[in-house]
């Protein structure tokens, strides 16, 4: 159990039954809220290796970086080191190519998807750290706050995961996110091919978009709401059925923004 305390009143209790049922097996982020101090307490390696993933990031990518977006990875980074650091320290092996982790917390879209996206390919994962929508959050979206769950983490190119939901009104929705995104990736788009008049993109509070329904859509791949990257989401029709709607989102074409 690897604990990432939030800094609220709620942490204690959970962090004291999380030590009572995993014992050594738990351990908590020992890192605090200023960079300066975490930097410090990774030591110099730490930090010239984060120099070295920005350059890295801008020749690969050819674009300037948001602070926020290299201060994500940063801590994703830190974050990772610090943790297996202690479960190893306490006699536990971390192998990556094994290892399956599963994430949750708060919130669906913010911290509960831009970290476990950056922690799984800091560790170097083989999978991606699965997002289960059934333990996380989902209040950055009224939408999706209403809506129940139909599938999740189904796989796609380049490690992204298909999530598709079903809305209060009925309706299928979808969204596609990165599994595993250090700094020095680009952002991806799922660019999707609807029969005519069966899905359109909608905001996080239902509003659609009025400028085209079916046909071929762009969807952003989501990141993280600490990146510009958001995850796209798209609605079915009314009377569009799930199998036509799941045959047009898994015949995706995944490609760089």
């Amino acid at each position: 159990m690897f604990f990432l305390p939030s800094g609220m009143r709620g942490d204690p209790p959970l962090i004291e039954a999380a030590q009572k049922t995993f014992g050594a097996r738990c351990v908590v982020c020992r890192l605090g809220s200023s960079p300066a101090a975490d930097r410090e307490a990774l030591g110099a390696e730490f930090v010239a290796g984060i120099a070295a993933d920005r350059r890295r990031a801008e020749r690969a990518r050819g674009v300037e970086l948001s602070e926020g977006e290299i201060a994500a990875w940063e801590r994703s980074k830190g974050w990772a080191v610090d943790l297996r650091s202690q479960l190893e320290a306490n006699g536990y092996t971390f192998d990556p190519t094994r290892v399956r982790i599963q994430a949750l917390g708060e919130d669906w879209c913010g911290c509960a998807a831009t970290y476990p996206i950056h922690m799984g390919r800091a560790w170097g994962l083989a999978e991606p750290i699965q997002r289960r929508f059934d333990l996380i959050n989902p209040d950055c979206s009224p939408l999706l706050l209403k809506a129940a769950l139909v599938e999740q983490n189904i796989a796609m190119p380049h490690g992204v995961r298909l999530f598709v939901f079903r809305s209060a009104e009925g309706r299928f929705l979808a969204q596609y996110w990165e599994g595993l995104h250090a700094l020095y990736d680009k952002p991806r788009v799922a660019v999707v091919r609807f029969p005519p008049a069966t899905a359109r993109l909608t905001d996080v509070h239902g509003r659609t978009r009025d400028d085209g329904v079916g046909g071929e859509l762009t969807l952003g791949v989501g990141c993280g709401g600490h990146t510009p990257y958001g995850a796209s989401l798209v609605q079915s029709e009314t009377g569009v059925s799930l199998p036509e709607f799941r045959k047009a989102l898994v015949a995706a074409t995944i490609r760089d923004r």
